[in-house]
């Protein structure tokens, strides 16, 4: 990505790389929140079959 060179130059401050990483992270959860508990709990086993059935490592180059 184009900014992966300024974080690794450490021209963008460490405090202000840990606070995207906090917004996105409340972003993705809030995302990923379902209210209907039937269907989290489908979606949650849909990605456990679907985790137990891919290769252990993927793109890890």
């Amino acid at each position: 990505m184009w900014y992966t060179n300024l974080i690794d130059k450490k021209n963008i401050p460490d405090s202000l790389v840990r606070y995207k990483i906090r917004s996105l992270l409340k972003q993705r959860i809030s995302d990923e929140i379902e209210y209907d508990k039937q269907y989290q709990h489908d979606k949650l086993m849909s990605l456990v079959k679907e985790l137990k059935s891919s290769a252990i490592a993927i793109h890890t180059i």
